[in-house]
């Protein structure tokens, strides 16, 4: 008897979105302050990304465009372009905030 096993990449991607979450609400608890409008998407756009990049890895059905995974690369894009975001939003580049005089 010939019997096919599969991931369950729903399950998987089910728990990966949870745990995402939970690093969104830890990190609004944690660093409030400091977040600006727009981080939390950024960041719940980032951990997605990832998750996704490598559940691809195991998915029987793939997307290929040219010999290329298209839903991973569309993913690292992503991926790529959260980090780029988060980045520009918090690392300062260029002249030092003037201390403020007293």
């Amino acid at each position: 008897m010939d019997v096919e096993r599969y991931h369950p990449t729903f399950l998987y991607e089910s728990i990966w979105n949870l745990i995402n979450m939970g690093v969104l609400l830890w990190l609004l608890g944690k660093y409030k302050d400091k977040l600006k409008d727009g981080d939390v998407f950024l960041v719940y756009m980032l951990i997605y990304a990832v998750g996704r990049f490598l559940l691809e890895f195991i998915r029987i059905v793939n997307s290929p465009v040219a010999g290329i995974n298209s839903n991973q690369t569309l993913m690292a894009v992503i991926a790529v372009v959260s980090v780029i975001g988060l980045l520009a939003r918090h690392v300062r580049v260029g002249k030092p905030k003037p201390a403020d005089a007293a």
